[in-house]
């Protein structure tokens, strides 16, 4: 059972990421906010549930050098990704 505190945790990250891509009149909203929506609650569940081991060693500079330009394909891409 996760603590309450890692609970918080990914409730934050939930809402966070709701706000962060939450759909824009310039993009289709399936076809970016779907991918990336799914990524960042993703990483909390790894991170603060589930507790894995190499996501949770690293530091969160890593963390976001390696889930950052991921979800700037998402967002900003044009076309669905394959």
């Amino acid at each position: 059972m996760p603590s309450s505190a890692s609970t918080s945790r990914v409730r934050a990250c939930t809402t966070a990421a709701r706000e962060v891509l939450a759909p824009s009149a310039s993009r289709s909203s399936t076809t970016t906010s779907t991918p990336a929506s799914a990524r960042v609650p993703g990483l909390a569940l790894c991170r603060y549930v589930l507790r894995l081991p190499p996501v949770v060693a690293m530091t969160p500079p890593q963390l976001i050098a390696d889930i950052a330009p991921t979800l700037q394909r998402y967002l900003t891409s044009t076309q669905p990704a394959a």
